[in-house]
């Protein structure tokens, strides 16, 4: 499981490594930071649709990703560590 997720926060990597014009061998060394946004297309977008980030106010995403975390230890998919939780939210506000 952690491996999978490790393959898809690098394909997140990779794909805003080219928008960004940043270099591959950056990315394949782990020298570029995993961003909110990345985490959202690669975590949250790896089991369900993604929703517009502007669809919500803050408030209201905050108890969207406290449920998304409980809903991912029910299904036994890890959840988001706290610092990833944050860039989440701090991508989605704004």
């Amino acid at each position: 499981m952690m491996q999978r997720l490790f393959s898809i926060v690098a394909l997140c990597a990779v794909m805003f490594a080219a928008q960004a014009d940043l270099k591959i061998e950056d990315v394949a060394t782990n020298e570029v930071e995993v961003t909110g946004e990345m985490l959202f297309i690669g975590r949250c977008g790896s089991c369900h649709e993604l929703p517009e980030t502007s669809a919500l106010k803050p408030a209201q995403w905050k108890a969207v990703l406290k449920k998304m975390q409980k809903r991912m230890n029910f299904l036994k998919v890890p959840p988001l560590t706290d610092e990833e939780n944050k860039k989440v939210y701090g991508w989605l506000t704004r």
